[in-house]
This record gives C-alpha cells, sequence and structure tokens, in this order.
C-alpha cells in the first residue's frame, strides 16, 4: 500500500517536472526566437547556433543535480 502512493507520487514529480522543463527552456530560448522572427536581429543559422547550445548547457546542468 505504502509502495503504491510512493510510486504514485513519483509518477506526479515526474510530470510535474517535465513540464517546469519545457517551461525553463521556452523562457530560456524565447529572447533568441523573438530575435529571429520578430525583429530579424539573426539569421537562422545564428538562432539554431545560440539555441543548440543554451539546450545543451541546459541539460548538461541538469544533469549534475
Amino acid at each position: 500500500m505504502i509502495q503504491d502512493t510512493l510510486d504514485q507520487i513519483n509518477e506526479c514529480n515526474k510530470e510535474k517536472n517535465v513540464l517546469v522543463g519545457s517551461l525553463e527552456l521556452t523562457h530560456l530560448l524565447r529572447e533568441e526566437l523573438d530575435n529571429y522572427y520578430y525583429y530579424d536581429l539573426a539569421t537562422a543559422e545564428e538562432t539554431a547556433k545560440i539555441t543548440q547550445n543554451k539546450v545543451f548547457t541546459y541539460l548538461n546542468e541538469g544533469e549534475r543535480i
């Protein structure tokens, strides 16, 4: 019984962490995407490189936690 409850809590936390991670990534990339789509301040290639680096850094920081 206790294990079932703990399993449910664990699943809930996993879902919450995915949502929070998605929001953090969206916030992290918003400025770069705005610069490309709305303000024409960067090329597609520049935007791709910057966003790739930011996502890579974000994911690697998460592995250390």
